[in-house]
């Protein structure tokens, strides 16, 4: 009789910890859709670095957000599309500042699994004094990563 109820507490308490790993699982897999959606972020930073690089008076000069989706190679699914917001509002005298937020989306466009937000600040002084460069020209002044 001792024995039985040996093995019975010990079915009870292998059930218990048996019932945890789903929420271990979904944990884990938000966790995962939390780092495609940091990759997206990432995609849509690299594509205002770009622009930025190929014309940052053009880039600059007006407030702008644009937004792209991504999808598979060779495939119409859509993995994630991002968000970039290009803020120009300080990058006139005196502070000479560029603040950009890309935020990422991992899933559907209309429901979405995971988000993530990536700031950016640049400095976009191109000479500290007339004729001397700026050696901090287009430099991360401050980044933050962020799950809204």
């Amino acid at each position: 009789m001792p024995a039985l109820l040996v093995v019975a507490l010990f079915m009870v308490l292998c059930v218990g910890m048996l019932s945890r790993q789903p929420m271990r699982n979904l944990g884990a897999m938000q966790t995962h859709y939390q780092v495609q959606a940091r990759q997206v972020a990432l995609a849509g930073m690299e594509e205002i670095r770009l622009r930025l690089a190929g014309d940052l008076h053009q880039s600059t000069a007006t407030n702008t957000t644009f937004s792209r989706e991504l999808s598979e190679a060779g495939s119409t699914k859509a993995l994630g599309s991002y968000v970039v917001t290009l803020d120009a509002t300080w990058s006139k005298a005196p502070f000479y500042v560029l603040r950009i937020e890309s935020e990422g989306f991992y899933g559907p466009a209309t429901r979405p699994t995971a988000r993530y937000v990536l700031r950016a600040t640049l400095d976009v002084r191109e000479e500290t004094a007339p004729g001397v460069p700026n050696p901090d020209y287009l430099k991360l002044l401050r980044w933050q990563e962020s799950v809204p």
